[in-house]
């Protein structure tokens, strides 16, 4: 058992370290990644949720309007996308970013797993 000292550390952390401590004693390891994996497909299912409602109303818009007014929306939708990913790589991660695979890898090889959250972040983003 360890003994923390919670002088030095913010709110967030001191729930964080109550929880952590509550699940140690109140549920095995197997339960608690079981629950894990259930809360992580319910939030990645609202996220594909949420991508396909934006699409089709993207397509609403896109098909609602004259032929020669769609066509530019065609073209300017994907330009849109490619400018924001364009934004956010350069201007906000200021980065390399990849596809994220090699990093994953050069981490395994150096014997940890621990990515860093920006680079984990930058590679979903602009996926």
């Amino acid at each position: 058992m360890y003994i923390v000292s919670y002088n030095h550390m913010n709110t967030a952390q001191k729930y964080i370290i109550q929880l952590l401590s509550w699940r140690i004693r109140r549920i095995s390891h197997k339960h608690f990644l079981i629950l894990l994996s259930a809360l992580l497909g319910l939030i990645v299912g609202g996220f594909a949720v949420l991508i396909k409602y934006i699409i089709h109303h993207s397509y609403e818009i896109v098909a609602n309007f004259k032929s020669d007014q769609s066509a530019f929306l065609l073209f300017f939708f994907p330009l849109i996308g490619i400018f924001l990913t364009q934004v956010l790589a350069n201007r906000i991660f200021k980065e390399s970013i990849g596809h994220g695979v090699t990093k994953v890898l050069y981490q395994i090889s150096k014997g940890s797993s621990n990515l860093k959250k920006r680079n984990t972040i930058s590679s979903v983003s602009t996926a």
